[in-house]
This record gives structure tokens, sequence and C-alpha cells, in this order.
């Protein structure tokens, strides 16, 4: 057993599934876990403040240590664009595994 291969492995398989089966599905939409994601998509028409980014970090923080305990997250990034055209949140996380607090993951999100 080779833990910093398993570690290797985590941070791996985070990067791919934080963004697409945790932060980018919606509250209900996995039948069986109908607890599991974030409503992000409600934010994009919402005015945009301080207030707003507050309550999307707080969402995204409560989550990963609801649904991911395992991992630490060092630093979280929240861009709101508010466009004509289209408006966007682009998310980027940094992250550790608890064990392995030096081995550093990232992600960003686009929504």
């Amino acid at each position: 057993f080779n833990d910093t291969a398993t570690t290797d492995i985590y941070t791996l398989s985070l990067h791919d599934a934080l963004p697409i089966y945790l932060i980018q599905t919606e509250k209900g939409e996995r039948f069986l876990q109908p607890n599991l994601g974030i409503n992000l998509r409600k934010f994009l028409f919402e005015p945009i403040s301080l207030g707003l980014e507050d309550t999307i970090r707080e969402d995204v923080l409560s989550t990963i240590s609801t649904w991911l305990p395992f991992v630490n997250v060092t630093q979280l990034d929240i861009n709101l664009i508010d466009s004509i055209d289209r408006n966007q949140i682009k998310i980027n996380v940094t992250f550790n595994i608890n064990k392995a607090q030096n081995m550093l993951g990232s992600v960003q999100i686009e929504i």
C-alpha cells in the first residue's frame, strides 16, 4: 500500500469529480441523493453583489465539507461576471487531501 500513490489517485479523481458530480449538480437532480449538489444556476440572474458572492462561497464550502470531508479547501475564488450577453459564475477551488497537505489540486468551473 503506497500512501503517495493513493493520494495522487484521490487528487486526480477529485479533479474530475468536484466540478462534475458535486458543484455542477443541481440539488434534486440525483434521484437517490436529492441533497447532493449546489443550485448555482439560480444565481445567474441575481443582481451581482458581495452578498451573492458570500452566499455562493458558503454553499460551495458547505457542500464540499458535507460530501467530501477528507478534502481541505485552501483557496476559493469566485468571479461573478455581469454581461449584457451572458452572465457567468467562475469558480476556482484549490484543495488538498487532509492526509497529504503538501499535494495541491485545483479545479475551475464556469457556469
